[in-house]
């Protein structure tokens, strides 16, 4: 008998999730990093959509009838990050990670709105819409110079293969931020290029710092204390639980406060994580 496709519990989540937006009608695309998905996600799943809070609500609903639990939610400036972990009857699941924004989104600003990528989109065979080939290849480039000031081989392998065959639609997205002629050479050779993209993306910058203000509360709701028995920590951060020792460790790096001088199990400490992050 041929297994189930998609083959993971978390693959099949990520379908079952992404089956639902297009049920409720919220408008979505896997922005980049997609090739492996659902089953075999790189990093975390970036899903453009016009509709972030509605999204989200969907996604924990998903989680739930999936067996997931949500361990995280961070407020960045401008998207959400909702961290998924497998609960206690999951098994072969891997922790899931989705951010959700709304558009291509730099700690500056948007760079292409949610309602452009949306436009653009493809259905792949599998049906997951994805992001087309220019908005993803201008993502690429614009995630390089603005997030990581750096060009990593993977990205610039993937940026090469998009170009080779959709380069005057790479160039048609990134025009419209940082210009023609610079997009013409992000294109070519994106390492050298970097500084000068660095420069001529400004973004929002006064709406920008306003909604950093606002993400200083990284947590949609406050970081639960779970005192947990031996043993337990370690089995939470297997599952992708991120955990600290202390409220200022919890809100700088948006983890969840635990202790081993206690005896809740670790179906008891997915559950406090759910009541805290339930969406």
């Amino acid at each position: 008998m041929d297994e189930p496709y998609p083959h993971t519990p978390h693959g099949r989540l990520l379908s079952a999730y992404l089956e639902d937006l297009d049920r409720r009608g919220i408008g979505h695309a896997l922005l980049r990093n997609h090739a492996g998905l659902p089953d075999s996600p790189q990093g975390d799943v970036d899903v453009v959509t016009d509709r972030v809070p509605a999204a989200g609500a969907a996604l924990h609903a998903a989680a739930r009838g999936a067996g997931y639990v949500p361990v995280r939610v961070a407020r960045h400036t401008w998207h959400r990050i909702h961290a998924l972990a497998p609960g206690p009857d999951v098994s072969g699941g891997e922790p899931l990670i989705v951010d959700l924004q709304p558009g291509v989104t730099h700690r500056r600003g948007i760079s292409i709105a949610a309602e452009r990528v949306l436009d653009g989109r493809r259905r792949r065979p599998d049906r997951l819409w994805v992001a087309g080939p220019g908005v993803e290849g201008a993502a690429l480039a614009l995630h390089c110079a603005i997030e990581r000031n750096a060009a990593p081989a993977r990205y610039t392998h993937r940026l090469a293969e998009i170009v080779g065959e959709h380069r005057d639609a790479v160039i048609a997205e990134l025009a419209p931020v940082v210009g023609e002629p610079l997009a013409g050479r992000a294109v070519d050779d994106l390492e050298a290029a970097i500084p000068d993209l660095r420069t001529a993306f400004r973004g929002q910058p006064v709406r920008a710092v306003g909604q950093r203000l606002l993400a200083l509360g990284r947590y949609a709701n406050w970081p639960p204390r779970i005192r947990v028995a031996p043993g337990v920590a370690g089995e939470l951060e297997r599952r992708g639980v991120r955990l600290a020792r202390n409220r200022v460790d919890a809100l700088r790096r948006s983890a969840v406060i635990v202790s081993e001088d206690g005896d809740a199990t670790l179906g008891d400490a997915l559950e406090a994580c759910r009541r805290a992050f339930a969406g």
